[in-house]
């Protein structure tokens, strides 16, 4: 074993032992930890595994690089991510007061009224623009601002829809919304968008089980999860010969699980991509552009009509990380083509000054994400959810600016949550008013 790569095991090791302390702690909820410990398994340990495991020759002649100079990469994503924990592990000792006063509202029925109105939208949006794959990353699409606000009040009300199931509220207009989930899931299964629902499946299956674990019963638990997970990963080099109108033997088992931990490594390793922005632009590249889009994301384009795009070097979509790499390694046109990215190297292709801002905010953001999920209120509950971009889980930890846009969210989410409050406590007031009148 390399130097390096026994540095990059110390710190895999010490953020689960960091994970681990959290779980034990009793100012943390389970739900948020098991999170994390998803999250970090998922981004950083599968590929750091398959890249030291005979996995890494694609991207080798991909971006370039060894497989030493790609764990001296993933030696900083992983400290990065050390160090945003270690200040959230250490900042638990302070505990924070929640200034937030938000009782549920006592109307149910416009609180599944709009769960209704979100379902059939989802299914309708589903089915009219989601229906071709490029479509679906196409340019005119994210630079819309409609787009962003839809999406943006899409994810909290399916986040708050997580948040009843998750709790233990169980009615017949959560069932009617699943219903809609699933019909989703099998449109979506036709054009390659379906693993994201499946993921919710996933998520709720480990979280109503959960007390197989408290109760040690770990084979009841774990058996259904692993049986479901490999069936779903080796249907990915399928799902990838049908995008690419290509044939594969279905005989041949042994190169279709090849084909497999090819394909998982290629759609997790954020870090391998990211490895192109530090090898092939530099350090401080992006500058302070990419903040500054951020910051003006929810300006209407009425008002400033040149706004830079969110996370752009140069003010297009064409310039943000998850479009640059394509555009460097040549994958396709930057107007569809995207790929995942990485905290700390999109951090430091903004500059090091950046990556000591993104450790702060990042932190920031832990803080301000437990706030939100030890909340009462169902409602705030679900802005703690949409924080962690539950269930993509994509978002955690993030560079800082991406995480300023989602602060902006929870400004936005505050304020349309304090008016429908108010339009609430108006109808239960006429509602109360109507009963007295029959009453006399």
């Amino acid at each position: 074993m390399s130097f390096r790569l026994f540095v990059l095991f110390c710190g895999i090791i010490g953020i689960y032992l960091l994970l681990f302390s959290l779980h034990k702690s009793n100012r943390v909820p389970v739900f948020f930890t098991l999170v994390l410990l998803v999250s970090f398994t998922l981004w950083y340990t599968l590929p750091i595994l398959l890249s030291n495991c005979d996995y890494w020759y694609f991207f080798e002649s991909m971006v370039g690089i060894e497989i030493e100079e790609y764990n001296l990469f993933a030696i900083g994503e992983v400290y990065f991510y050390l160090l945003i924990l270690l200040l959230f592990r250490f900042s638990l000792k302070w505990k924070l007061k929640s200034i937030l006063t938000f009782e549920e509202a006592s109307n149910v029925k416009v609180q599944e009224n709009i769960l209704i109105i979100y379902s059939l939208s989802l299914f309708l949006y589903n089915l009219f623009f989601r229906s071709n794959y490029l479509e679906n990353n196409d340019i005119d699409t994210v630079e819309n601002g409609v787009f962003f606000l839809l999406s943006f009040f899409s994810t909290y009300i399916s986040s708050y829809f997580y948040v009843n199931i998750f709790c233990g509220s169980h009615n017949k207009k959560n069932s009617f919304f699943l219903f809609f989930i699933i019909l989703s899931a099998l449109y979506s299964s036709f054009i390659g968008g379906a693993r994201i629902y499946l993921v919710i499946f996933i998520w709720l299956y480990i979280i109503k089980k959960w007390h197989y674990i408290q109760r040690g019963r770990y084979l009841s638990f774990f058996s259904p999860l692993i049986i479901l997970l490999l069936c779903a990963s080796l249907l990915l080099p399928f799902l990838s010969a049908k995008r690419s109108d290509s044939q594969l033997d279905s005989s041949d088992m042994k190169s279709i699980a090849e084909l497999t931990l090819y394909h998982l490594n290629l759609k997790l390793n954020s870090i391998a991509y990211s490895t192109t922005l530090i090898t092939r632009d530099g350090e401080g590249f992006a500058g302070y552009e990419p903040y500054v889009g951020s910051l003006f994301k929810y300006m209407p384009r009425a008002i400033w009509n040149a706004k830079p795009t969110p996370t752009s070097y140069n003010g297009t979509v064409a310039g943000t990380p998850s479009r640059r790499i394509p555009e460097l390694l040549n994958l396709g046109n930057s107007e569809y083509a995207n790929v995942g990215t990485s905290a700390f190297l999109v951090s430091l292709w903004q500059g090091w000054m950046f990556v000591i801002i993104s450790i702060v905010i990042n932190f920031l953001y832990l803080r301000i994400i437990l706030i939100f999920l030890v909340h009462p209120s169902y409602w705030l509950k679900a802005i703690g959810f949409n924080l962690l971009f539950f269930p993509q889980l994509i978002l955690t930890p993030s560079f800082g600016d991406n995480l300023i846009q989602k602060m902006l969210e929870i400004l936005i989410l505050l304020i349309f949550l304090y008016l429908f409050k108010i339009i609430c406590i108006k109808i239960n007031t006429n509602e109360n008013c109507n009963f007295s009148r029959r009453i006399r």
